[in-house]
């Protein structure tokens, strides 16, 4: 923000500055940025309005755009109009919005147009075209054959770190390598949105990194983002968008997100990435998934998002969103039961196309399919359509930690995947003899939860219990028990001893 005012009020100053010139009869000189002829300024038809916005035609322009912070600002418009390629230009050791000039604030339109061969080099914090964006929109491009590299920071194709950024209508493609690395944007912070948008650019977590060198939510290698992070009341977001190209890491990887901190949505999206890696964690939250890979805390609404484990390549996975087969997932009936704005003919006005003959079968975005004059007919089947594929139930994998005893409880943190309910019940052998057993309820207690992330349960103790540890220490068999709203109960069974005179935890 402070580099944003300091660059409007250069601005400012230059604009006051050519009205005192022209009402002294001076003549007015072009700036810099004119005089090179990198971008034209013409009032009323090429000034960086939205009605009139700068016009990037070529290499020149989008380096001047790179190289000059007056055109960071916030409030500027940008529109490139022709395709360009960067394929012959020499290695970019900087960015378009940096940690020198300043984050980029304002408007790109890429009017359906490409940029080619981008190759970023860089040995501090973001490479990609924009290195760093803070309330900008960016969209309507396509960012091919890119490859950008950074040891030890944040890679990606589109944006290195994105602010409260909206991306609408890209795809990217190409090699990203980095600490934390991302098909389109390396750090997503508060508020950045992804709509529309796809990537096949494979993404390369750094494998060198410790853990004490490693960023607040882990190397990342993200399909779409390798880290997410938000500890505002703005979410980050992924909407109607995909990924194919694979995600390496050996830290965490997600077919779109490598890893999350803070509040996250994600809806009507879907990954094919083959995730490549050492899994160091197993289980239920392992940071290996088909849709977000470490998840570190925070509100995460993960709705009618696909993945399969043949396209992950993974052994073990979480849960994160719905695991399905690729046949389902090459079928529109499987979106359509999802809620996804789908059909399977063009020309059409739906979001989503889903035909055999395109992508490989895997549903697609209109606007990619228009610009590349994709048609595709509805099956006409001879007889009776049959029924589409039931999808899968909700994911019922949770993680439970026994946190301590009191002299009326069990604690216990409980991590589930979504909306459901979840009990604990504790038995112990209340008979006198070693030879004979008697189990006797311990403990009771249930709980509701509304949504996917930790809960605190409390397993109250019954009077026998109580009355039990008056008389010595007892060894409870804890079961907990969650059952997602319309799927199958799962259940985890263990041993806690409760000490007669302490509250302290074995077992």
């Amino acid at each position: 923000m402070l580099g944003a005012m300091k660059s409007s009020a250069r601005l400012w100053f230059m604009a006051a500055a050519a009205t005192i010139m022209v009402a002294a009869g001076f003549s007015l000189a072009a700036t810099p940025a004119q005089a090179n002829g990198c971008i034209t300024n013409t009032p009323g038809v090429s000034d960086g309005t939205a009605a009139h916005p700068f016009l990037i035609e070529n290499v020149e322009n989008l380096e001047c755009m790179r190289d000059n912070a007056q055109y960071l600002v916030a409030g500027l418009f940008f529109k490139q109009t022709a395709d360009i390629d960067l394929s012959a230009q020499p290695i970019w050791n900087t960015t378009i919005g940096d940690l020198n000039l300043g984050a980029f604030a304002g408007n790109y339109d890429g009017n359906g147009k490409k940029i080619t061969g981008l190759q970023v080099a860089l040995t501090l914090r973001f490479a990609a075209l924009f290195g760093t964006t803070n309330g900008a929109t960016i969209s309507n491009l396509a960012v091919l054959n890119a490859t950008t590299s950074l040891q030890d920071g944040h890679a990606a194709v589109l944006v290195g770190q994105a602010t409260g950024t909206v991306i609408t209508n890209v795809q990217t493609s190409g090699t990203v390598t980095g600490n934390v690395a991302g098909g389109i944007v390396a750090d997503a912070l508060d508020g950045t949105s992804i709509s529309s948008s796809f990537s096949s650019a494979a993404a390369i977590g750094n494998i060198q990194c410790d853990g004490e060198s490693c960023v607040s939510c882990g190397t990342g290698g993200g399909g779409l983002v390798g880290c997410a992070e938000s500890l505002t009341a703005l979410a980050n977001s992924i909407t109607d968008s995909y990924s194919s190209g694979p995600v390496s890491s050996d830290q965490a990887a997600g077919g779109l997100v490598g890893a999350n901190v803070g509040n996250l949505t994600i809806t009507n999206s879907y990954s094919r990435s083959r995730l490549i890696g050492e899994q160091r964690e197993s289980g239920p939250i392992a940071r290996f998934g088909g849709i977000l890979g470490g998840y570190e805390g925070g509100d995460l609404a993960i709705t009618s998002a696909f993945w399969n484990p043949t396209d992950a390549d993974h052994a073990v996975t979480n849960n994160f969103g719905t695991e399905a087969t690729q046949a389902a997932m090459k079928t529109a009936a499987l979106y359509t039961a999802g809620g996804w704005d789908i059909a399977e003919t063009t020309p059409t006005t739906k979001k989503w196309i889903s035909c055999s003959t395109q992508n490989d079968g895997y549903p697609f975005l209109q606007w990619y399919a228009a610009q590349q004059g994709w048609t595709c007919t509805a099956p006409t089947p001879p007889g009776p359509v049959p029924p589409g594929p039931t999808p899968p139930g909700p994911p019922n994998a949770f993680v439970t930690r026994i946190t301590g005893t009191s002299s009326t409880s069990v604690s216990s943190f409980i991590t589930v995947p979504g909306a459901g309910s979840t009990s604990q019940a504790g038995t112990f052998n209340s008979s006198s003899s070693g030879r004979s057993a008697k189990l006797t309820t311990a403990c009771r207690g249930t709980k509701k939860v509304t949504k996917a992330g930790r809960y605190r349960l409390s397993c109250q103790l019954t009077s026998a219990a109580r009355s039990a540890r008056r008389k010595g220490s007892i060894r409870v068999s804890l079961k907990t028990t969650f059952t997602p709203t319309g799927g199958a109960a799962r259940s985890v069974t263990r041993n806690v001893t409760l000490k007669k005179t302490s509250s302290g935890v074995t077992g």
